[in-house]
């Protein structure tokens, strides 16, 4: 394996996710209730429909998934419906979890090291350029152009941030330093007044 350019990576997860029923139906209580309640929180949290940040922190369940829900992966997900009435308002549920989950956009790609003569084959060349002093030479992290193009936006928003929020710190150190002239005329005003 290690005569080979680069060892190749994985992982396999299979989740089976718990069903949304109604508490109701299902006559939980106590402990079973609690956990209930905690699987739906959980299958909740994955997508709110709001925006296209996975909220991580908010369920242990997506916290686990994080690389499925979002990373470095492909995920299948299969979701089972009852074609019963009795259970038409789990299934509508069901179908609307999956359709915020298959909303999520997932970049998966190879999982790849590279092996100590390989690497040791490229650090040379990265020296020598590195010293040469060319910015434009300096090796850097090879970007998909989705990539790079999702990076160079982010990078412009928040660039367009900084601006704003120096703009407004302007506007509120000038706000500042007319709200002390005016108190400090008010107090010279006042101390005039009691002198007199």
């Amino acid at each position: 394996m290690l005569r080979q350019a680069q060892l190749k990576s994985g992982q396999l997860f299979l989740v089976d996710l718990a069903g949304s029923e109604k508490v109701g139906k299902t006559g939980a209580s106590g402990q079973t209730l609690e956990e209930a309640k905690k699987i739906n929180k959980s299958l909740s949290a994955g997508n709110d429909g709001k925006s296209t940040h996975i909220p991580y922190r908010d369920s242990k369940l997506t916290r686990i998934l994080q690389e499925s829900l979002g990373g470095n992966s492909r995920t299948t997900l299969i979701i089972n419906c009852s074609p019963s009435s009795y259970n038409d308002q789990e299934t509508l549920s069901t179908l609307r979890f999956g359709v915020r989950a298959k909303a999520i956009k997932n970049k998966a790609k190879i999982n790849a090291e590279l092996n100590c003569k390989k690497l040791a084959g490229q650090e040379t060349p990265s020296r020598s350029e590195s010293r040469t002093g060319d910015r434009a030479s300096t090796p850097s992290i090879v970007l998909e152009k989705d990539e790079r193009e999702e990076f160079l936006r982010r990078e412009n928003e928040l660039q367009d941030q900084v601006a704003e929020k120096e703009s407004q710190l302007s506007t509120a150190e000038q706000a500042l330093k007319e709200a002390k002239g005016e108190l400090q005329f008010l107090k010279e005003n006042k101390a005039l007044e009691q002198a007199e």
